[in-house]
C-alpha cells in the first residue's frame, strides 16, 4: 500500500467515525426535540388551567361585592340587582336530577355548557319556584347545600 492510499484509507475511516457521530447526534437531538414538544405541551395545560382559576377567582371576588349589595338591598325592597357569576365548570344536570322527586322525568343536559363567568338568563321573582331552583342548579354546577329535608322540593 502506497503512502497515498494509507492516507486515503485513514480518511474514509475517519469519515466514517464522523457521520456515525453524526447519526448519533441526530437522534439526541430528535429526543430533545420530542421532550421539548413534551414540556410545551404541560407549560400549555399549565396555563389553562391558570387561567381557569384566575378567571373563578375573579368570579368570586365579584359574587362577593354582588353578595354584600343584594344583601343591603334585600334588606330594602327584596330586589336583587347583581346575579351571580357562574364559578364551577361545566354543567349539575345530575345534581338537579338528584333533587327530583321519584315520579319526575330527569332533565336533559343543556344544549350548550354556560361558560364561567355567565349568568343565567332566566327572570326570578322573589320567590323561586321549584323547577327555576332546578335550572340554575344545572346552570351553576351546584346544589348550593339544598338537603332533601328541606323541603324545597
Amino acid at each position: 500500500m502506497t503512502r497515498f492510499q494509507a492516507m486515503e484509507q485513514m480518511m474514509r475511516e475517519r469519515f466514517a467515525a464522523i457521520e456515525d457521530r453524526i447519526g448519533g447526534v441526530e437522534g439526541e437531538i430528535a429526543e430533545i426535540k420530542n421532550k421539548i414538544t413534551g414540556v410545551e405541551g404541560q407549560i400549555t395545560q399549565m396555563n389553562e388551567a391558570f387561567q381557569l382559576s384566575e378567571l373563578r377567582q375573579r368570579c368570586d371576588v365579584e359574587n362577593t361585592r354582588f353578595r354584600a349589595v343584594n344583601l343591603r338591598r334585600d334588606s330594602v325592597d327584596r330586589v336583587f340587582t347583581h346575579r351571580m357569576k357562574k364559578t364551577v365548570p361545566g354543567q349539575g344536570t345530575d345534581l338537579a336530577n338528584d333533587r327530583l322527586p321519584n315520579n319526575c322525568q330527569p332533565l336533559v343536559p343543556l344544549p350548550n355548557t354556560p361558560d364561567l363567568g355567565t349568568v343565567p338568563t332566566l327572570n326570578l321573582n322573589a320567590q323561586p319556584s321549584h323547577d327555576q331552583i332546578l335550572m340554575l342548579i344545572q346552570f351553576y354546577n351546584e346544589s348550593f347545600d339544598i338537603r332533601d329535608d328541606d323541603g324545597i322540593f
